[in-house]
């Protein structure tokens, strides 16, 4: 049976990349949502910047469903896509779906 193992946030103080601050360790599924103002992502080995990586615009959610994504969200780096924006992600990670 799907359970939430815990909720996601990360709200953009400055126009450094962040993470999220924990990933429990059962997640294998997330569902994330930029909340305000749009953001771009990457990762510890790509780092996104306000002009470099994914853009991810306000009101769009990303599913993270159907496989083991725990190390790949502790890994994720989210920063603003226009400097002083301060963009914000809410979401929930999960475990229990059957894998892809």
């Amino acid at each position: 049976m799907p359970k939430i193992t815990g909720l996601a946030a990360i709200a953009l103080a400055d126009d450094n990349a962040a993470a999220f601050t924990s990933v429990p360790l059962t997640t294998t599924q997330a569902i994330l949502k930029c909340e305000t103002n749009n953001v771009r992502l990457g990762d510890v080995d790509f780092p996104p910047t306000a002009s470099t990586g994914y853009l991810w615009n306000v009101g769009e959610t990303l599913l993270y469903v159907g496989n083991d994504y725990e190390q790949f969200l502790k890994n994720l780096r989210i920063i603003n896509a226009v400097a002083g924006s301060n963009g914000t992600i809410r979401g929930f990670f999960m475990t229990g779906f059957d894998k892809a």
